[in-house]
């Protein structure tokens, strides 16, 4: 699940060191229609609005609405995927499923890998836009409203875009967790969830596509100066 939370100085006197939050705002990356379901020894792969969907025993929570559990994750159904997603594999790993309503416009959130035209690659899929707005490029983490259903070629029709990366506001105590979507940077540089650490004064052995992470330090201009890193 992507949490943004912001908060008040961080008090490093208790265990775990800790803060009062002032805003919490939680996002999911994928609500759409199941249009695949494929299962094997590990797992479930959903296809929803173009995105793999990866469902894992263990550490994917269904809603409760789901009565049949996992049996209840079929085609036609309407769902919401919260979770993060896995660049190195190319698709979303799901920390929690709920169902929607039939009627629910579909959307996505991931970073972008590929730019043709007005075509945009996410994932496993592409999405068809009318334009290309400024500053989006590849590497860039978007959230996409949809049409209801993708074209001929299988292609998704984009409504209308919005910024998906984590606003990072300005902060003398920082820390962001998720992911590593992009390392085009490294080893000076790396994104989490579309958010630029710098690192150039740390060692970033380690830190490869799609690892999670968490780092702390401060932040200014929405880039996160690193003072330590932890693998998870």
């Amino acid at each position: 699940v992507v949490v943004q939370v912001e908060a008040g100085g961080i008090n490093t006197a208790t265990t775990p060191p800790s803060a009062v939050a002032t805003k919490v705002v939680i996002g999911s990356e994928v609500l759409g229609r199941i249009d695949a379901v494929a299962t094997d020894a590990t797992g479930t792969t959903l296809r929803i609005a173009g995105q793999d969907v990866r469902v894992t025993p263990g550490v994917t929570v269904l809603d409760d609405r789901f009565t049949g559990g996992a049996a209840d994750l079929v085609v036609g159904a309407t769902v919401e995927v919260y979770g993060a997603f896995d660049a190195a594999n190319g698709r979303i790993g799901a920390t929690r499923i709920e169902p929607e309503a039939a009627t629910a416009a579909p959307r996505v959130r991931g970073p972008v890998s590929a730019i043709t035209g007005t075509v945009l690659r996410i994932g496993a899929s592409d999405y068809v836009a009318a334009s290309v707005p400024a500053g989006v490029a590849v590497g860039s983490i978007v959230r996409l409203k949809l049409q209801p259903l993708p074209d001929g070629q299988g292609r998704w029709t984009v409504a209308s875009f919005a910024g998906g990366a984590v606003a990072l506001p300005d902060a003398d105590e920082a820390e962001l967790e998720g992911r590593v979507t992009s390392i085009a940077g490294l080893p000076g540089s790396f994104q989490i969830n579309g958010v630029t650490v710098d690192a150039r004064a740390i060692s970033t052995a380690g830190v490869v596509l799609g690892l999670k992470v968490e780092v702390e330090g401060t932040a200014a201009g929405g880039v996160l100066t690193a003072r330590k890193i932890e693998l998870k």
